[in-house]
């Protein structure tokens, strides 16, 4: 399967794009997960053409989500 042509945004804390990737995957599944394995404190897009594929939290706001899930699971 030949990769298609996907856009990561970085956005800064203002919402503007701080830096702009393109890079490619086999399917939307890859993008989405090499997005959220990217540390940033901004929120992240991808897009692939004029669809957006998804948005990732910013990475303090992904870290407080996993650690309540832990906690939760803990209970």
């Amino acid at each position: 399967m030949r990769d298609r042509e996907y856009h990561i945004y970085r956005l800064n804390e203002f919402g503007v794009v701080d830096t702009a990737k393109s890079l490619g995957f086999p399917d939307d599944e890859s993008a989405k997960a090499h997005a959220r394995a990217l540390f940033h404190p901004g929120k992240i897009e991808v897009w692939r053409g004029g669809n957006r594929i998804c948005v990732v939290p910013p990475a303090i706001e992904r870290r407080g989500m996993q650690r309540r899930i832990g906690d939760a699971a803990a209970a």
